[in-house]
C-alpha cells in the first residue's frame, strides 16, 4: 500500500487525504447548528416553528421546573441528560408539563392534529399497561381541559425494551375566553365575522357548523348533524 484515502458522506469534509507517508486524516462536520446528519449521511434542517401556529415543536424537559409547582418545562428547545426520565408504580399521573410564561404568546390556540412522541418501557413483562395524554390551557389561575386521548389509550407493548410510542388527537380551535369561538348566523350567508375567522385561521385548523336549519317544501327543520371543514 503506497497511500490511504478516506471518502465520507456529504455532511463531512476530509482533510489530508490521501496520506502517502505519515500523518492523520481529519474529518469535520460541515453543517450548521440548525442542521442534523441523517442516517444516509445527508444534511437536513431541524424543524422550527414560531409562536403557537402549525408545525410548532415542543420538547418535554423533565429536568427543568416550570413556573407552576409540580410541573416540568415544555419548551421549543430540548434539554437532555439527567432527570429527564420518570417512573411510576401502579396507576396515576406520570408527569405534567407547562410552557414558559408568554409561550405561545397568543389568544387563539389553533385547532388541528397534535402529535406526541414518547419512549416507554415496563419493569417486567406481562400486564396491560396503557397511557394517555391530556392537553390543557392555563390562564395563570385555572387549568382547563381542551383535548384528551383517554378514550383511546395507547398500550405499552414493548415490555422491558424502551420503545418509541406515537399518539395524537385532533381538537377544534380554542381561545383564551373558552372552548372554541361560537358565532350565530341568521340566514343562508356567512357573516363578515365568520369570513374574518376563516381568513385568520391556519392550515390544518377545523371549523364546525352546528345547529343547522334548512327549509324545504314541507317547512323548516333542524339537521341533527354537524358539518366540519378542514382548512388546507
Amino acid at each position: 500500500v503506497t497511500s490511504v484515502a478516506l471518502t465520507m458522506p456529504v455532511a463531512f469534509s476530509v482533510a489530508n487525504s490521501p496520506i502517502t507517508s505519515s500523518g492523520s486524516l481529519d474529518v469535520t462536520a460541515v453543517g450548521t447548528a440548525s442542521q442534523y446528519i441523517r442516517g444516509d449521511g445527508q444534511l437536513a434542517t431541524l424543524p422550527t416553528g414560531g409562536g403557537g401556529g402549525s408545525a410548532v415543536n415542543y420538547y418535554l424537559n423533565g429536568s427543568i421546573a416550570a413556573s407552576v409547582a409540580t410541573y416540568k418545562q415544555m419548551s421549543n428547545s430540548a434539554v437532555i441528560g439527567g432527570g429527564t426520565d420518570f417512573n411510576l408504580v401502579g396507576n396515576g399521573l406520570i408527569s405534567q408539563f407547562l410552557t414558559d410564561v408568554g409561550n405561545p404568546n397568543r389568544l387563539l390556540i389553533p385547532g388541528g392534529a397534535w402529535n406526541f412522541e414518547m419512549f416507554f418501557s415496563v419493569s417486567s413483562v406481562g400486564g396491560n399497561q396503557k397511557f394517555y395524554i391530556e392537553l390543557l390551557k392555563y390562564d395563570g389561575t385555572t387549568f382547563s381541559l381542551i383535548a384528551s386521548s383517554s378514550t383511546n389509550p395507547e398500550e405499552i407493548t414493548g415490555g422491558t425494551t424502551t420503545d418509541l410510542y406515537l399518539t395524537s388527537f385532533i381538537f377544534s380551535t380554542s381561545t383564551s375566553a373558552g372552548e372554541g369561538s361560537d358565532v350565530k348566523v341568521q340566514g343562508n350567508r356567512l357573516t363578515p365575522e365568520i369570513l374574518k375567522t376563516i381568513t385568520n385561521a391556519r392550515r390544518g385548523q377545523r371549523i364546525w357548523f352546528d345547529d343547522i336549519y334548512v327549509k324545504g317544501p314541507d317547512g323548516g327543520r333542524k339537521i341533527n348533524a354537524s358539518l366540519s371543514l378542514k382548512l388546507n
